[in-house]
């Protein structure tokens, strides 16, 4: 009798104990940016290298791409954080964003975004108002999957240059859905978000 109990016991515990390893975390981002030229005296400053960085976190092949995402329930709805830059600062491109939603969709409360453009970045951009800023808006979120949009208007740069950041014209192979609204998409999350400050 001892010896079946002893396999079964074997087994159960290899059954738990061999768990598959977690899903690594997946982002997208559509996006374009550059210098806003409408402000008067504001000379161009280069435009997107690429409309396009996606993937799971490496440090090989290069350039390096960080990702991030954490979902956390809250209330009634969620607080989330993502982030997705890829190359090595100070030369990082792309973007982090925080914020808190009410339900499942809609546009996000409490929100900051940092953008990176190579050496020159955004930093801590609230909600977009008549003096300018980041409007986020997410389309879908659970536990584990975030898909928004954003776009910055009126905002300057550490090196003292007013950015726009915004979406791919339609009639790109990477096209986003408002072609002035940049898109992310983020899957696998884990918690951790906490609150945005």
């Amino acid at each position: 009798m001892r010896a079946p109990l002893l396999i079964s016991l074997l087994l159960t515990a290899s059954m738990f104990g061999c768990a598959p390893p977690p899903m690594p975390t997946n982002g997208r981002l559509a996006w374009s940016f550059g210098c806003d030229t409408t402000v008067m005296g504001q000379t161009e400053c280069g435009a997107a290298p690429s409309e396009l960085i996606e993937g799971i976190a490496r440090r090989t092949p290069p350039p390096t791409l960080d990702t991030f995402c954490a979902i956390d329930p809250a209330g009634g709805g969620f607080n989330f954080r993502v982030r997705l830059l890829q190359g090595d600062a100070p030369q990082q491109t792309g973007l982090a964003l925080c914020g808190s939603i009410t339900g499942g969709a809609g546009m996000a409360t409490n929100s900051r975004v940092d953008a990176y453009f190579g050496a020159a970045k955004i930093e801590g951009v609230p909600q977009g108002g008549a003096m300018g800023g980041c409007d986020v808006q997410i389309d879908s979120v659970d536990a584990s999957t975030i898909r928004g949009q954003f776009r910055c208007r009126g905002v300057r740069d550490n090196a003292l240059l007013w950015r726009v950041v915004g979406g791919v014209p339609p009639s790109s192979v990477n096209g986003t859905t408002r072609p002035d609204w940049a898109e992310f998409a983020f899957q696998n999350c884990t918690r951790g978000a906490g609150v945005c400050r």
